[in-house]
C-alpha cells in the first residue's frame, strides 16, 4: 500500500533508506561516500506539502519509498515546471515485486493531477538495472552527464 509520509516516524525510516540508497550509488560511483549515514533529510522536509514522500508498506513495514518534487518555471521562462524524482529505493529483498512501478505511477497520476507534462529522474550510467526499469517504464534519456577524472 502507498501512502503519504505523515509521521516522523516514518519520515526517518525514509532517511534510513536514503543511507541505504547513497551506499548502493557508491558502488556506480566513486565519487559517492560509501560510509555516509542520513539522519535529519527527510525527518526535516516530510511536513512539507511542496514535497511528495511516499512510501510503500506492507503490514505495517516500510519496504520502499520515493522522493519527488516540482521544480517551477526557471527565471527565464524557457523550462516549464516539471516533476523530479530525486529518490527511489526499493528494499534489496523486496525487488522485483513491482513496487518501484507501483511508486513511479503514483508520482505519474499526480503529474497529471496537476496538469504536469515532464518528470525527470537521474540515474547513474552504469545503474542498467534502475535504467532498464525507468526505460520500461517510458523514461528516455535526454542528456548525459560527462566527469573528468583528475
Amino acid at each position: 500500500m502507498i501512502e503519504k509520509v505523515k509521521t516522523l516516524e516514518d519520515a526517518q525510516e525514509c532517511d534510513k533508506l536514503l543511507t541505504m540508497l547513497i551506499n548502493d550509488e557508491a558502488k556506480y560511483d566513486d565519487n559517492c561516500k560509501d560510509d555516509l549515514t542520513i539522519t535529519k533529510w527527510y525527518s526535516e522536509l516530510y511536513l512539507d506539502d511542496s514535497k511528495m514522500l511516499f512510501v510503500y508498506k506492507e503490514n505495517n513495514r516500510i519496504l520502499g519509498y520515493i522522493y519527488a518534487k516540482i521544480n517551477e518555471l526557471d527565471e527565464s521562462n524557457i523550462l516549464k515546471e516539471e516533476i523530479l524524482i530525486d529518490a527511489l529505493y526499493i528494499l534489496e529483498e523486496e525487488r522485483n515485486k513491482g513496487i518501484a512501478t507501483k511508486l513511479i505511477e503514483k508520482i505519474k497520476n499526480i503529474a497529471k493531477e496537476k496538469d504536469i507534462k515532464i518528470i525527470t529522474i537521474n540515474v547513474l550510467n552504469k545503474n542498467v538495472v534502475a535504467k532498464k526499469l525507468y526505460e520500461k517504464l517510458e523514461f528516455n534519456v535526454l542528456k548525459e552527464t560527462l566527469r573528468c577524472r583528475i
